[in-house]
């Protein structure tokens, strides 16, 4: 239990709690695998021939065909996303309704992550189903690297199913492989009030593996009191997660922390800024240099060291930005402009024909404690990026902010 006070000053929302008790089971299935990830292009293919999409996979102890699976489209280096925009491409099929979808493209062609809900009814109590797959584009079927189930049970016509975070989801490229990691967060269980801590998972997927973080969204333990003075008095409970990241590559636990942070709490918004009475919603307020060192694999699969800047100034409601992202084998990306308010705490960067950049456009939002950098279609890296490095997954702390130096430059 964490304790807490927190200023009204940063928002006017009241509280409400919802609904009546419930009932909750929510039991977890485990995810299953396919087939191994498909072989990279310097190895021979698997003899199993993996289950597409559309059909089943094939029973345990059945005999594999003997007819090898086709061969991945043709190799690229750079991981970039597609433009699904939730819509699963055209002959993915799987059961339910779909309320989820991305598409990248990485040395093995076109990979697809797909989400869907099934909701089935017994009297009063109502089960849900998530399931996510990904597969790959195989010149004309789509061919399953794994699956994930969640399933929800016995809530009561009144409870709150909760929804997938798809707001959470990122594609990456951290350990510069070639071969995208596609990061996404949800929750499950049945909501009977705002006091309710569901069941919270961040997934992190490349290539057939699966790393987890696996605890509970964090909420309200009990009622909000204010004093004389107008300081919010509350406890909160959950948000606390185990890891399950010992085999993973090295950053790819930092990263799922950070979209864990973004993604786990459902404290009310007077309640997300009590760590930090000023909590910044403004350009004024994110002013400053933000600088961090950490640890990346270079090609040998040894650690190296990279520090990664972002220097911000505030021009009215808009923002003023540059940084400068290191990655291994002397990669890097550095950037600058004027990234204009959307007035819901984030700014959005246009390019121009004038800087070579037209098509790009890359959003800087803060959600929590956690600045993020988003190139929108991928198409900034193109301008401002070497051959394997990247913006998307990229992002700073606000507790790194300090005075700044003018250090931080392309």
């Amino acid at each position: 239990m964490q304790n807490r006070t927190h200023n009204p000053n940063t928002s006017a929302r009241v509280l409400a709690l919802l609904l009546a008790t419930s009932t909750l089971v929510a039991c977890e299935k485990e995810d299953t695998k396919t087939r191994p990830a498909l072989p990279h292009p310097t190895e021979s293919a698997n003899a199993d021939s993996p289950s597409k999409v559309t059909t089943p996979p094939k029973p345990k102890g059945k005999e594999a065909t003997d007819t090898p699976p086709p061969s991945p489209p043709t190799a690229v280096e750079e991981v970039t996303e597609l433009p699904y925009k939730n819509k699963a491409p055209a002959g993915f099929e799987m059961p339910g309704k779909i309320v989820a979808a991305l598409g990248w493209r990485d040395k093995y062609g076109e990979n697809a992550l797909v989400f869907s809900e099934t909701l089935t009814t017994a009297g009063s109590a109502r089960t849900l189903l998530l399931q996510a797959r990904h597969a790959r584009d195989m010149g004309g079927s789509w061919e399953e690297v794994r699956s994930f189930k969640e399933l929800v049970k016995n809530c009561k016509e009144d409870d709150v199913l909760a929804p997938v975070a798809t707001d959470s989801w990122t594609i990456t490229d951290i350990d510069h492989d070639g071969v995208g990691e596609v990061t996404f967060a949800y929750s499950a269980g049945c909501r009977t009030g705002e006091e309710t801590s569901l069941k919270h998972k961040v997934l992190m997927i490349e290539d057939g593996e699966k790393y987890a973080l696996r605890g509970t969204t964090e909420v309200l333990d009990g009622p909000v009191a204010t004093d004389a003075a107008g300081n919010f008095f509350f406890n909160s409970k959950g948000g606390k997660f185990k890891p399950d990241f010992d085999k993973a590559p090295t950053g790819f636990q930092a990263h799922a922390e950070k979209v864990w942070s973004a993604s786990a709490s459902e404290l009310p918004e007077e309640a997300r800024g009590a760590d930090d009475p000023a909590a910044a919603t403004d350009a004024t307020d994110l002013t400053g240099e933000y600088i961090y060192t950490h640890q990346v694999e270079d090609m040998n699969g040894d650690a190296e060291s990279v520090t990664n800047c972002l220097d911000l100034k505030a021009a009215g409601d808009d923002l003023s930005f540059v940084f400068s992202l290191e990655f291994p084998a002397e990669q890097s990306c550095g950037m600058k402009g004027v990234a204009k308010s959307s007035g819901d705490s984030s700014w959005t960067y246009k390019g121009s024909a004038k800087d070579d950049d037209a098509d790009c456009e890359l959003k800087l939002s803060v959600k929590g404690e956690q600045i993020s950098l988003l190139d929108v279609g991928d198409n900034c890296r193109k301008m401002w990026c070497g051959a394997r490095a990247s913006i998307n997954g990229e992002s700073f702390m606000k507790d790194q902010r300090a005075k700044s130096t003018g250090t931080c430059t392309m």
